[in-house]
């Protein structure tokens, strides 16, 4: 995003600030799962 070609480009700007959005919260949801799933199998483990 902050080549010279896409800083001159507002559209591209835009389109690519939209998708990093999207990507962060894509990002959030996965770690969140991730803890949940975590702390399940923590407490749902058998010790071999």
């Amino acid at each position: 995003m902050s080549t010279p070609a896409v800083l001159q480009d507002s559209d591209k700007m835009v389109e690519l600030s939209k998708q990093r959005g999207v990507i962060d919260k894509s990002i959030e949801t996965l770690e969140s799962d991730w803890m949940v799933l975590s702390e399940q199998y923590e407490t749902e483990k058998v010790d071999f």
